[in-house]
């Protein structure tokens, strides 16, 4: 498997027994041992102590025989949140009434604290062999500890923010005089000091007495003022309106923390946990400065995936956000998975993801593309965390999430998948500073988007536009049979160029977003003009059928809301002649209508298609779902969720990607397509259970190992309980029956580890992607004797290598192929 630069293990003090040398020498052998079968494949062992919520820190005078607040409690430490007693008479609401751990938790000093960290170093140094580091956090709220120190004594460096979300420390803050020495200040706060300078100083004295090596910023602190105090708004888009004013200022105040705090604790590692939305959502909201944050000027590394979706089963706000800064981040990219919760009672694993393993496939298909046209995946990996609320150490939850884990970095992907999104890192960043309407455009792409992923739209691999740029300046063909995504480009600019000649040169473009800043280029490609913008309830004319579900459950009525659209319906048709046009979706009401998708030929020889939907966001803004994580959307019996249409057009771009559901419910269906060695892997994931996929791609119907497929219309349809993960190095078409099997068997060869038989070919075409395309480490036979396999009948076969990858394509078979490499 992929060799790791970085296993991070989280944990709390609940497990220490005892600050005594033996007990903390267990302890760390205990975690090492259960966790040994990851970190053997790992350069380096991170330990990150959840002490507290960093007031341990904050507090720290220099005197070690003084005892420290830690987290003690299950629940909210900080009584923030009342319950009322009549919805929780017996007081057992973990919001209002925190319960300690244990009847009598310890005291420790910072002495103890010193001492655990030098030991438990000592021992897993020892016990792996490898650099270990041990790392220390703050967080901006206050749940994890019950103290005064931020509520009460400094309440002046805290941002209120939603009354969901808490008082969070906002990082451009400054103290009002304090009197109380401190380490950094031992005679006092004095007045005005700034939040950066204080901690800064904090931190490197602290850190340097504890022996702590590596700082792990908490829930969203340090990538803005204080984005964890809010839902998907923020401070510049409050749920119904946008402003620009004042977003520079904030965004230098933002720089200005990190450079006070870069001069109090210059060489301190600093690990982002970072925010829970996308790289747009959080330009808008808090105009976080990700161009310094992700290109490790600020000497911090890219923050991991949110751990969020095992709350909110939100994935495609995840992997949005995910996958956004990983298209320009520079250094290490963490993958974090969520396994329990040392406060809130909670095994991830268990209680959320229910032992499914879609969050550590769906996350580790992800790539992005670099500027040598490799790809770049997650090469650390973190959990969250090693103990329970009650201070556990349980064995079973390694053992369980290790084999997924390891197995999806074996498989992790080495090429480009099949759709790539292009995002406009660099576009979004200029566009937040130009006006409201710019970026009402900024918020709309990325949340359209996410909603995309939530409705199974298939786009595992990233690129920024500034690569893409690059790529498209030097000729280099990376993108060469693929499908590119891309929010609507900026009018004019180089990126929409681009992407107007890759379409024009023979390849395939998705568009996404509203055209009523669109430049006139990208407007004649499309046969469309702006008209006077219009919005409400509007009546989906033409849809495209590809899914397949009861009558009823579905419907063609839109709701467009400008305020997360991007403002109102505009675009109509050009009224110019266009025999290229393939398809068009209307929306009609109010009197008026309107193009809500195109999809048109372009080219000298009409053989690019650029196709574009006009994304209307399916976010239920009058329930308030913008207040929180979750994002609620319409009832599909209410409103279509009309950020299925780009999945829905992808038929006239070579791919099916369908639904036959018989039973369909409000959840989320998620599919990545990855590439790994010259194959392709499918993960699909769904709490529908009732539910088939059907898919065909250019090549024909992807073949599952292991799994039996119905063919219909071309397409293989498979059924999937919750989870699926499997390979695919084999692709059917022209068949004339309508069900294979596809068998892993034992290979019965000493020249070959691997074998499928693939039974039920009537007159077929089948393409064979063998590992890394090399065709003579591999064997084909059509119907041999399945008990020797050895020599089989002739068939008609070519080598072909195009931008799928090289494959063999073989003509006109019937019966058993039995496939071996």
């Amino acid at each position: 498997m992929k060799q790791l630069c970085d296993v991070q293990l989280e944990l709390s003090l609940k497990p220490f027994r005892s600050a005594r040398t033996e007990d903390i020498e267990a302890l760390t052998l205990d975690i090492v041992r259960k966790w040994q079968t990851l970190i053997r494949h790992s350069d380096q062992l991170s330990l990150l102590l959840f002490t507290g919520d960093g007031t341990e820190l904050l507090e720290y005078d220099g005197n070690l025989n003084r005892i420290f607040p830690w987290a003690i409690w299950i629940g909210r430490g900080a009584q923030r949140y009342t319950v009322p007693d009549e919805k929780d008479p017996n007081h057992e609401s973990l919001d209002g009434h925190p319960r300690t751990f244990v009847e009598h938790p310890n005291e420790y000093t910072y002495a103890d604290l010193q001492r655990m960290v030098q030991v438990m170093k000592a021992t897993a140094e020892k016990a792996t062999g490898l650099k270990v580091r041990i790392g220390t956090m703050l967080d901006p709220g206050g749940e994890f500890v019950q103290t005064d120190w931020k509520s009460s004594r400094h309440p002046e460096i805290l941002l209120e923010g939603d009354p969901e979300m808490g008082l969070n420390i906002d990082c451009t803050s400054s103290f009002h005089a304090d009197p109380t020495p401190y380490a950094g200040f031992p005679n006092g706060i004095p007045e005005g000091t700034p939040w950066g300078t204080f901690l800064g100083r904090q931190t490197k004295l602290f850190m340097a007495d504890m022996g702590f090596e590596f700082f792990w910023m908490s829930n969203g602190f340090g990538v803005g003022r204080a984005p964890y105090a809010y839902g998907a708004c923020g401070e510049f888009f409050d749920g119904q309106t946008f402003r620009c004013e004042g977003n520079r200022e904030v965004r230098a105040k933002v720089l200005q923390f990190w450079k006070l705090f870069r001069q109090e604790c210059p060489d301190v590692p600093v690990r982002l946990r970072g925010t829970d939305f996308a790289v747009g959502m959080d330009l808008v909201n808090h105009v976080i400065p990700y161009q310094e944050l992700l290109d490790g000027r600020l000497g911090a590394t890219q923050p991991p995936n949110t751990p969020w979706p095992a709350l909110t089963s939100n994935f495609g706000m995840a992997l949005t956000g995910y996958m956004g800064r990983m298209s320009v981040s520079e250094g290490s990219l963490p993958y974090r998975h969520y396994t329990s919760d040392p406060w809130w009672a909670n095994s991830a694993w268990v209680d959320s993801f229910n032992r499914s393993p879609h969050d550590i496939y769906l996350n580790l298909a992800l790539g992005a593309v670099q500027a040598d046209g490799g790809l770049k995946t997650a090469d650390r990996v973190d959990f969250l965390s090693v103990d329970t609320s009650w201070g556990e150490i349980p064995e079973f939850i390694p053992d369980e999430v290790l084999p997924h884990v390891k197995a999806a970095l074996r498989y992790a992907p080495d090429q480009a998948g099949p759709l790539v999104w292009v995002y406009p890192f660099d576009e979004y960043n200029a566009m937040i500073f130009q006006g409201s309407a710019q970026m009402a455009d900024v918020y709309a792409g990325d949340l359209f988007f996410q909603e995309a992923l939530n409705n199974f739209l298939p786009v595992n691999t990233v690129v920024s536009s500034r690569t893409f740029l690059a790529h498209q300046r030097a000729g280099r063909d990376v993108y060469q049979d693929r499908v590119l995504i891309s929010p609507v480009p900026p009018a004019d600019s180089p990126l929409e160029q681009a992407l107007l000649a890759h379409a024009n040169s023979g390849g395939n473009v998705m568009l996404y977003g509203a055209l009523a800043r669109a430049g006139s280029a990208l407007l004649k490609a499309l046969a469309l003009r702006n008209d006077v913008p219009v919005s409400g309830e509007f009546e989906l004319l033409d849809l495209p059928l590809v899914d397949c579900q009861p009558a009823g459950t579905d419907t063609a009525r839109i709701c467009h809301q400008p305020v997360i659209c991007g403002g109102g319906m505009t675009e109509v048709d050009s009224g110019a002649k266009s025999s290229d046009v393939l398809h068009s979706v209307m929306a009609a009401g109010q009197g008026v209508q309107r193009v809500a998708a195109r999809v048109r030929r372009v080219g000298a020889d009409s053989k690019g298609i650029i196709a574009w939907v006009r994304g209307t966001s399916s976010v239920d803004v009058a329930a308030r779902a913008l207040m929180d994580r979750t994002m609620d959307v319409f009832a599909a019996s209410r409103f279509f969720r009309s950020e299925k249409l780009v999945r829905q057009l992808l038929p006239f771009l070579g791919y099916e990607v369908a639904l036959d559901r018989e039973r369909p419910r409000e959840c989320a269906r998620h599919l990545a397509v990855s590439r790994n060695r010259n194959g392709f892997r499918f993960t699909l994931f769904s709490e529908e259970r009732s539910m088939k996929a059907r898919l065909r791609f250019p090549l024909g119907a992807p073949i599952l190992e292991g799994e039996p497929v119905e063919l219909r219309g071309g397409a293989a349809c498979y059924r999937f309980h919750r989870f699926m993960n499997a390979e695919c190095r084999v692709f059917v078409r022209e068949n004339d029956g309508d069900f294979l099997e596809c068998n892993v068997t034992q290979s019965l060869s000493h020249r070959f580890k691997h074998r499928i038989n693939l039974r039920g070919l009537k007159n077929a075409t089948v393409c064979f992607f063998p590992p890394d395309g090399d065709m003579e480490s591999a064997k084909v036979l059509l119907n041999p004797d399945l008990r020797l396999l050895t020599i089989g009948d002739k068939f008609d076969a070519r080598i072909v290598t195009d931008g799928f990858g090289t494959y063999q394509e073989i003509r006109n078979v019937t019966g058993i192929l039995s496939f071996a490499w």
